[in-house]
């Protein structure tokens, strides 16, 4: 069944983006009424945000290292990818943190721990036709990972410091 302007057809990569999207955001469904609705927001855009930087930057020339889906033009999938499952990733992540609170050499094993587990989902990803290669390694995404989950940290501090500080001072409105 062809379902995109490309003329692609609906094949195991848009299966794999729809089932991961159901499942992390049942996860995050769940999970959401612990973490306050702004914080929720402010992690969802700052990945959403890096995604689509990383992507501008080493998936389209003069780069141009891989490919997203059926087409290197730009699917209803790929919305999919950036809008849910990444996100969504930084949502978990960030969660899980702030429920364990991991300190010293624990933060850079937990960090190391979600950099590898993103690296075994982008495989599956790749097995499943969603990344197309061209010039990139996959062991370069464990790099890619550390930083954005390390940024994910830092974001996630000084937001919720000012949202703290937002609490404390005294609107007008009342």
């Amino acid at each position: 069944m062809t379902i995109f302007a490309s003329g692609e057809s609906w094949d195991a990569n848009e299966n794999f983006v729809l089932v991961s999207s159901i499942v992390l955001i049942l996860m995050q469904a769940f999970l959401i009424k612990k973490m306050p609705v702004p914080l929720i927001v402010l992690i969802w855009v700052f990945n959403y945000f890096l995604v689509q930087l990383a992507d501008m930057v080493i998936a389209v020339p003069p780069l141009n290292l891989y490919d997203i889906m059926d087409s290197p033009k730009f699917e209803w999938s790929d919305f999919f990818t950036h809008l849910f499952i990444y996100p969504t990733i930084g949502f978990l992540f960030v969660y899980l943190y702030q429920k364990w609170e991991p300190h010293d050499l624990q933060i850079a094993v937990y960090v190391v721990f979600w950099s590898l587990l993103s690296v075994l989902y982008e495989w599956l990803a790749v097995k499943f036709g969603v990344f197309h290669y061209s010039g990139w390694k996959l062991w370069w995404s464990f790099f890619v990972y550390i930083v954005v989950f390390v940024l994910n940290l830092l974001f996630v501090r000084k937001m919720r410091s000012l949202l703290e500080e937002l609490k404390k001072t005294p609107t007008s409105l009342g």
